[in-house]
């Protein structure tokens, strides 16, 4: 009787001590999962942050024209860079450059509107610099850069860049306002000329540059410089 009474409390005390390794052995497992997982994303992190190129915008004065200043000061050329700039102004200060034939809508003097240009490189190398005069007809102390482009992973990059002047034109560069967004730029590529499914949920910069790209003037400007979409402007290294 005390023997059978031994072997079933040896046998209780067994399956509890079964129990708790159990118990253990799955919290270990599922903490070098969890360990592993983190390891790996940072890992991922670091070979994302190696191979990613960033382009640096600025806006410059010189003379009476606008100029877009990209430079990618990154170790890796970045791919299918697509840029696009918008100018605000008050309708009255473009309208002589306003085709009515080319727009539908028509606008009054005081209405504010935006003017857009568009420059696209199938390559930008790295550790160069392109300097691109803009097809704005007029100055203006507000700028908008949209810019995308893909890494060597085929990862899309995307943020917008605004650009103030209040200083009357006293500045030679434009002094950023704002950046959106305010850390990772990893994005979906948009494509502004397929028809945009407005369901989706984007973020606020993303929703503001497609609004505006939708009721963008259109303008031609005579006798002006025959400004053209690819690779456009003068290159430089950096060192």
């Amino acid at each position: 009787m005390l023997a059978t009474s031994i072997a079933f409390t040896t046998n209780i005390i067994l399956t509890i001590l079964t129990g708790f390794y159990v118990v253990i052995t799955y919290k270990l497992v599922t903490e070098s999962r969890k360990a592993n997982e983190i390891n790996r994303q940072f890992a991922e992190e670091q070979v994302r942050v190696v191979t990613s190129p960033y382009i640096h915008p600025e806006v410059r004065i010189s003379g009476k024209r606008l100029f877009l200043v990209l430079a990618n000061g990154s170790q890796v050329p970045a791919y299918d860079v697509d840029v696009w700039i918008s100018g605000y102004y008050n309708f009255d200060e473009i309208k002589q450059y306003f085709l009515s034939q080319d727009n539908e809508k028509s606008f009054d003097d005081d209405d504010l509107v935006y003017v857009f240009d568009h420059i696209v490189y199938p390559v930008f190398p790295n550790n160069r610099q392109v300097i691109a005069e803009l097809d704005f007809p007029v100055i203006t102390d507000s700028v908008n850069v949209f810019i995308q482009y893909r890494d060597t992973r085929a990862l899309n990059y995307l943020y917008n860049v605004w650009f103030l002047d209040d200083t009357d034109g006293q500045r030679k560069s434009y002094q950023i306002g704002a950046i959106d967004p305010s850390g990772k730029f990893v994005s979906e590529r948009l494509d502004i000329f397929k028809e945009i499914d407005e369901k989706v949920e984007r973020p606020t910069y993303i929703n503001s540059f497609i609004e505006n790209f939708k009721n963008r003037v259109i303008i031609r400007t005579p006798n002006s410089k025959q400004y053209y979409i690819e690779d456009r402007g003068e290159w430089k290294s950096l060192s």
